[in-house]
């Protein structure tokens, strides 16, 4: 299988490491002024392979960023609605009371969510200075106890896991620039790889015959599968299942996916291969550490001609 997407560079430099090690293990590629041996070829190879598994370390990190902060703001976001109406029932007809913080959407950003928390605390702390009167009595407290101080260390909290999404963000780009870097330079080294061959050796050689393709020939793409994919309290995952591709060239249908409810293509990881003729459902492994968590899925089919298609991304979350 040539190379179709990203989920496929190193089984076809696999491909190429077997056939190089086969007609000559001691041929050099041109890199500028550098010569590539074979070995330094097989690095490559190991260098792309640990890039594309701390890749997925750092999707998982981000995933889990996302998460925490997530539960953060719908916990914060109902605390601030809770703290309006008690100030409301507290005190009705007290006119300095009436500007109440506002209540963000809970999708909103940092600065949304830490102004209102802003507003609320320092209303809290005028509340908590309220001489005692016949129907309240500071300091005043939100179900479960929750006081002002304890609504402090939340915006603490809170500042807290949006810096950490947004570094995980960070670190999860400079990992795919990393990994983008290493598969550029296998494509060109590929690529190079089959043009000296084919100029050392004679155009109708075993040598020429049997190299591996980089990209799929000249051909139609198939047409995609529909995907449905729904949470398993049984399974305490995600099951998937899927139309039947009618393509007579037909090899496999392969499921990816990507940690959290985006999904980038270029991110994508298989996670299994179904023969044809297989059933057309899937359970997935674990995969959803915390309520909230989310897994995102396609199914492509794919063609013994090389050429592929992916199904619509489905989300399937963990739920509360």
């Amino acid at each position: 299988m040539p190379i179709a997407s990203n989920v496929d560079f190193i089984l076809v430099m696999d491909k190429f490491i077997f056939h190089w090690n086969k007609t000559d293990p001691g041929l050099k590629l041109s890199e500028g002024d550098v010569a590539v041996t074979f070995a330094n070829f097989e690095a490559l190879r190991d260098d792309l392979d640990e890039s594309k598994t701390t890749l997925q370390g750092k999707l998982n990190d981000w995933e889990g960023a996302r998460v925490h902060l997530d539960q953060l703001r719908q916990s914060i976001g109902d605390r601030i609605a809770e703290f309006n109406r008690r100030i409301r029932a507290e005190f009705p007809n007290k006119p300095d009371f009436n500007r109440l913080p506002d209540v963000p959407n809970r999708n909103a950003g940092r600065d949304a969510f830490l102004n209102a928390l802003d507003d609320m605390i320092n209303l809290w702390g005028r509340v908590n200075g309220l001489p005692p009167t016949p129907v309240f009595t500071a300091p005043l407290l939100l179900r479960e106890g929750l006081s002002r101080d304890q609504a402090l260390a939340l915006r603490a909290d809170l500042d807290a896991a949006f810096t950490a999404r947004g570094n995980a963000e960070k670190a999860l780009g400079s990992q795919r620039l990393a990994r983008d870097t290493f598969q550029d330079r296998a494509r060109t080294l590929m690529v190079r790889y089959r043009a000296k061959i084919e100029a050392l050796y004679a155009l109708d050689s075993a040598e020429v015959a049997t190299l591996p393709k980089v990209t799929p020939a000249q051909g139609s793409t198939p047409d995609a599968v529909e995907l449905t994919a729904g949470w398993s309290p049984t399974e305490q995952g995600a099951e998937l299942s899927w139309t039947a591709s009618e393509n007579p060239d037909l090899a496999s249908y392969q499921i990816r996916y990507v940690p959290g409810p985006d999904y980038l293509s270029a991110d994508e990881a298989p996670l299994a291969t179904i023969p044809p003729g297989a059933p057309l459902i899937f359970q997935t492994p674990a995969g959803f550490p915390d309520p909230g968590s989310a897994r995102s899925y396609k199914v492509y089919v794919r063609l013994t001609t090389g050429h592929e298609a992916g199904s619509e991304a489905k989300t399937v979350f963990r739920p509360a």
